[in-house]
């Protein structure tokens, strides 16, 4: 059997990896692998708002300054992440279903729909995707 080397990777767990003042060693473990290995992220196309919602919230709690959320923004803006469309519907039901917001069942939508591994340090989305 073929190994899926696609994960959907969400705003948490990117975040975890852009911002210094996050120590998440299993973030690190996997873009270290990232690096040597052939593999794709996907997400929403909703992702770059909230990278950048994420980046503003760290201005504004001064755990960055903005020259260094805007390198940041742009270290995420070079990363290969696809970004894909999702349905609508099938994700609300998804939300709905699992008690989630709109935004965390759009990563788990994405994850099912794509048959992939989900990244996340969300543990109620973590636990959604597991079962």
């Amino acid at each position: 059997m073929e190994e899926n080397n696609t994960f959907v990777v969400d705003s948490s767990f990117l975040l975890a990896y852009l911002l210094p003042d996050e120590a998440a060693n299993i973030v690190q473990q996997f873009f270290d692998k990232l690096k040597s290995e052939n593999i794709q992220l996907i997400a929403p196309s909703l992702l770059i708002f909230e990278i950048f919602n994420g980046l503003q919230t760290a201005v504004m709690r001064k755990r960055v300054n903005i020259t260094l959320a805007k390198e940041l923004g742009k270290r995420f803006l070079l990363m290969s992440i696809e970004l894909v469309e999702i349905d609508s519907m099938k994700t609300l039901q998804l939300a709905d279903k699992h008690k989630l917001t709109f935004y965390d069942a759009s990563y788990l939508y994405l994850s099912k729909f794509q048959h992939a591994e989900l990244l996340t340090l969300d543990k109620k989305l973590k636990r959604n995707y597991s079962s």
